[in-house]
């Protein structure tokens, strides 16, 4: 492994603890809130904080961090297999042509041809991460903690714990 590979690692290891701590700090952040709510009589003091933490976690949370974490994770693995992919079909169609001149490896025709190929790669890793972001993107906290709670009192009447 060279030094850029090892530096990406790193990179990428420190974003992921970045994340972590992230996401601790905002579930520490959901009981600051939820005192402060309490105090300020917001809601009855009989409400149980479970369905706070996970609504506010869910809607103020990481989500969009760890999206962003496996996308760019995706877009450097994707960089290399797009290259040797493009490369392999390109080697075939060159002889399959006989071999033209403006063909070969390393003129510009080829190297254009990398570097389309590679965009058109990471935009379709863009694509498919914006893609599945948008279509579980978690409402407001108003929304998420009313679905909580209501999630709460359906598994309290079916006899289910509630998730946790």
């Amino acid at each position: 492994m060279g030094p850029i590979t090892i530096f990406i690692a790193v990179a990428f290891i420190v974003w992921a603890i970045i994340i972590f701590l992230n996401h601790k700090r905002t579930r520490q952040e959901a009981q600051t809130m939820y005192a402060a709510a309490l105090r300020r009589n917001e809601f009855h003091s009989n409400e149980p904080y479970q369905p706070y933490e996970r609504a506010y976690v869910r809607s103020y949370g990481t989500r969009v961090g760890v999206y962003r974490w496996l996308a760019c994770l995706s877009a450097v693995i994707t960089i290399p297999v797009s290259i040797i992919a493009i490369s392999w079909v390109w080697a075939r169609v060159y002889y399959l042509t006989n071999r033209p001149g403006w063909m070969t490896e390393g003129e510009l025709v080829h190297s254009f041809a990398l570097a389309v190929g590679t965009m058109v790669a990471l935009v379709g890793v863009a694509a498919i991460f914006a893609r599945r972001y948008h279509q579980f993107r978690p409402g407001t906290f108003n929304e998420e903690w009313e679905k909580e709670k209501t999630a709460g009192v359906e598994n309290a009447g079916s006899g289910t714990p509630e998730p946790g």
